[in-house]
């Protein structure tokens, strides 16, 4: 609300990539990026949903753009059978090595579901090859992956500087190259493209105005339309529709109902608009409800 609140806050090290939780008996698994610490910690969420009798997971992969390879392996050791082979490295001379799980996984769910978009890569995509290619109860959600099927290592030098570079490519325990492609979902769900749309940001003394373009104009028709404001377009193209609905939101938050925006008009709507979207995280993410109902109906 309108409280100010002032907090003396001692720095502190938090590193924690994997968030667990249960929604009507189902685990869900959310992997933010595959650190040092991420195959202790995903150990740690399997044994707490296995202590609560869970028999089907959603690892939520959105979002996350690798990391350490290791982690990946890590992770895919706890899922997955020994002597399976979570991926294979293929160097410049076209020699191939396969990389094994070495223990015999500590989990045996009836059914896994996967979330994945565009930015779910490297690591998270070897993570996606294991588990597809290794098991039969494995379903993906979400949108085309990235597609990053190289893998890099980075040399450092005393003056501070490195130089990183590509040594091979990875491909999936079959053999595949997902490199520039990614992996399709086997059940294709997009999200709201208030969630996704991209936008330069408004500059000081930027004003859009009815009947122009601009390449905020897009994501400010979004915002409104999102708030509860009717518009007609949602390009960058900003029409009389949007301008009268920008003087409405103007209205009711006691602004000067102008229908035009300006910087701090449009930080505002743009703020409030991330407010609403974290109120409504989960109820209105339609990849997460569509895991839950293929686990909730057996699918």
């Amino acid at each position: 609300g309108d409280e100010l609140l002032a907090l003396t806050l001692e720095p502190g090290e938090y590193d924690s990539t994997v968030v667990c939780e249960t929604v009507d008996g189902i685990g869900i698994i959310d992997l933010s990026s595959f650190s040092e610490n991420s195959g202790r910690e995903f150990t740690s969420a399997v044994k707490k949903l296995e202590s609560q009798g869970v028999r089907n997971v959603i690892i939520d992969l959105r979002g996350n753009t690798g990391g350490y390879l290791s982690a990946a392996k890590d992770i895919s050791e706890v899922l997955l059978p020994k002597d399976s082979v979570i991926f294979q490295e293929k160097d410049k001379d076209g020699n191939i090595q396969k990389l094994k799980t070495e223990q015999e996984g500590q989990a045996d769910f009836d059914h896994i579901v996967i979330l994945q978009d565009g930015s779910s890569a490297s690591a998270s995509e070897v993570l996606i090859g294991a588990l597809k290619d290794n098991l039969d109860n494995v379903t993906t959600v979400g949108t085309q992956t990235y597609g990053k099927g190289t893998e890099q290592v980075s040399v450092p030098f005393t003056d501070g500087t490195s130089l990183k570079y590509t040594i091979a490519e990875w491909l999936t325990p079959s053999g595949e190259s997902i490199n520039r492609t990614g992996f399709a979902p086997d059940v294709e769900v997009g999200l709201s493209p208030v969630r996704t749309v991209t936008y330069p940001g408004m500059e000081e003394g930027e004003v859009i105005v009815a009947d122009s373009v601009n390449d905020n104009a897009g994501a400010l028709q979004l915002f409104l339309q999102y708030l509860g404001y009717e518009v007609d377009r949602t390009d960058t193209y900003f029409d009389a529709a949007g301008s009268e609905a920008l003087r409405r939101f103007q209205a009711d938050h006691g602004l000067e109902p102008t229908g035009e925006a300006d910087k701090e008009t449009f930080d505002q709507i743009a703020d409030l608009t991330l407010i609403r979207i974290y109120e409504s995280e989960k109820s209105d993410d339609a990849q997460r409800n569509r895991a839950l109902e293929i686990l909730s109906s057996g699918e």
